[in-house]
């Protein structure tokens, strides 16, 4: 059933593009980076933009059975399919089972509390439920408007933007009613204490536009900093608080393979490397990755110092080598490796210069550069897969198929160890002659 439905629903293009939870091609990786590149796009452009952060309280327990089937018939699923959906979320019932194991007899006593019947929400831990919930929630985005909406499952996040501070609080009071009105036709309440607005710029703090926010009827406090869907995001677009929060964490894992290195085997530690550490770096650096200067070196610093200790080599030991024996990317390579794969994926953003002109140039298949006007808008992962992309080698360009693209460039990453994107950039293995 649900190969089925994803079928129907992917055919006629039913979900909605701001949902980025439980959908093929889409992570959080691609919500944060929208939710960012829309920012910097408007400050960019010089605009006020105020973000408002929220997330749906119980969001699996509370859905209406009713409501969710109406809006299956409505997107199409009737009939048949949309009783099978009534059998399957009416008449389920729940209990507590809990089992005692008796240590001197050897039995085990089971304990079982009365049924009660479920008459809200959808099953958790089943294949269907998310699919569900993202349904029911689905057009939540084209009921507000003058807004761009990022979605994450129940995580719900807007911004709000406009050249006018006399127009801003009217439009953000608009869409914060459209919100609400939203949320109360469909039974969904949203969680107060998690709700924060922020107002973004781009290192001008002292003329922002702080208009008051009142959602719930409750007034939203303005923050610098708050955590949106695990990372650390701060209201000048600076990566320094998440990439401490990283730096801490990973120096945990650097203590915890040096006390293991001893008593496991080199292969075990390289597995932990990459479920404690690489994990942790991989996460979100698609955004965070180009913070660049001394924040990006500080976490490198640490990457060497694990990359040592698990090879048993001197302190000092110089490690670009050490990274290709071990077949590791660097942070760096690791950033400029999702950068240019979440381009070449998501390739509605890009056009060549061939299509900008006729003329025959050796640089007819690089991806046209628009003119950017701040430096801010020069961290974007956009413009700064623009730039790497076109220092590609020709035969990982040419390459169609996705997957054999992304695994021709990390292998091309991995035989070349950059340290920073300039190396990258600079480096002559980089060039539109080199060869496989």
């Amino acid at each position: 059933m649900y190969n089925r439905i994803t079928s129907f629903l992917y055919e006629n293009k039913i979900l909605s593009e701001a949902e980025n939870g439980f959908r093929k091609g889409k992570s959080i990786d691609t919500a944060v980076q929208s939710y960012t590149e829309r920012i910097q796009k408007t400050l960019n452009k010089r605009v006020h933009t105020i973000g408002i952060f929220s997330d749906l309280s119980k969001a699996y327990d509370v859905l209406n059975h009713n409501f969710l089937l109406q809006k299956l018939s409505y997107y199409g699923i009737r009939g048949f399919t949309n009783s099978w959906f009534r059998s399957y979320l009416f008449r389920r019932k729940q209990l507590i089972e809990i089992s005692q194991s008796n240590t001197s007899s050897g039995k085990v006593n089971i304990y079982r509390s009365s049924s009660l019947d479920i008459e809200q929400g959808v099953p958790q831990g089943s294949v269907l439920g998310p699919l569900l919930f993202l349904l029911y929630i689905n057009y939540l985005p084209k009921n507000v408007h003058n807004a761009k909406a990022v979605m994450f499952a129940n995580d719900i996040s807007v911004l709000i933007s406009d050249s006018d501070a006399r127009e801003l609080p009217i439009k953000i009071d608009r869409v914060v009613t459209e919100l609400e009105t939203w949320l109360n036709w469909n039974d969904r309440v949203t969680n107060t204490r998690k709700t924060g607005v922020m107002s973004f710029h781009n290192g001008q703090p002292h003329f922002l536009a702080k208009p008051l926010v009142t959602f719930n009827n409750t007034t939203v406090a303005y923050t610098s900093e708050t955590n949106f869907l695990g990372i650390r995001i701060t209201d000048s677009l600076k990566w320094h608080s998440h990439i401490q929060l990283l730096a801490n964490k990973f120096s945990k894992v650097t203590f915890m393979i040096k006390s293991l290195k001893e008593i496991l085997s080199s292969n075990f530690i390289r597995n932990i490397y990459f479920t404690k550490f690489h994990s942790l770096l991989w996460f979100v650096i698609l955004c965070w990755g180009g913070a660049g200067g001394l924040l990006t070196s500080k976490i490198l610093r640490i990457q060497k110092r694990v990359i040592r200790l698990i090879t048993g080599v001197n302190p000092r030991t110089p490690c670009r080598q050490l990274f290709k024996e071990m077949n590791i990317l660097t942070v760096l390579s690791l950033y400029i490796l999702e950068v240019i794969s979440y381009l070449r994926r998501h390739h509605q953003f890009v056009e060549l210069n061939s299509n900008i002109h006729t003329y025959n140039t050796q640089r007819k298949k690089d991806i046209h550069i628009q003119s950017i006007k701040t430096d801010f808008y020069k961290r974007s992962v956009v413009d700064m897969g623009y730039k790497l992309y076109n220092k590609l080698p020709d035969y990982i360009i040419e390459i169609e198929s996705y997957k054999t693209f992304r695994k021709e460039l990390k292998s091309f990453l991995l035989r070349h160890t950059f340290y920073s994107v300039e190396e990258f950039v600079a480096c002559n293995c980089v060039t539109r002659s080199a060869e496989y």
